[in-house]
């Protein structure tokens, strides 16, 4: 190689990397600009004793509840799982809602969240969700068409987005 040569291939590296130093600030400052616009609706804290066979409540005492490990048979108390299942199941209802209101659809809808927990060995769980949806007198083509939609908007659909697997289906 010539040291012409060299010297345009180094300065082609440096223009792109500067290119991509260049995008990449564009990108953090509008994601701060957007940080900045959003407008925080609601924050709550819950503290836990115990992990999986403990306590859990509110500071300012709303909730307290017992937890339970995950167990066949095992009737007291609630466990993560179950806390999950059922704060996903209750937001993408909302979202549901959002997106049957913009469609002009008032019918009543339900959705069950079933949370499975799996164990790959030692230290290493997760979990996976299945959203089935249901809207009254609705076909189940339409229905999925808007459960896809509320996928778009759930908060929980999100932030669970890419980090584990969310099956939706209709009932």
């Amino acid at each position: 190689m010539t040291m012409a040569f060299t010297a345009i291939v180094f300065l082609s590296e440096l223009k792109l990397s500067f290119r991509k130093r260049l995008l990449y600030n564009e990108c953090v400052l509008r994601f701060e600009r957007w940080k900045t616009n959003m407008a925080k609706l609601y924050s709550t804290t819950m503290i836990n004793v115990g992990g999986r066979e403990g306590h859990v409540e509110a500071p300012d005492g709303s909730m307290a509840m017992t937890i339970t490990a995950p167990k066949p048979g095992k009737k007291e108390g609630t466990n993560p799982e179950q806390l999950f299942a059922a704060g996903y199941s209750s937001c993408f209802n909302s979202a549901l809602e959002l997106v049957k209101n913009e469609a002009k659809i008032s019918n009543e809808s339900t959705v069950k969240a079933k949370v499975s927990l799996y164990n790959e060995g030692p230290a290493d769980f997760h979990i996976d969700v299945e959203l089935s949806v249901h809207i009254d007198g609705l076909a189940d083509e339409e229905t999925a068409k808007l459960a896809e939609k509320a996928h778009q908007v759930c908060p929980y659909s999100k932030a669970t987005r890419g980090n584990i697997d969310v099956k939706l289906m209709t009932f």
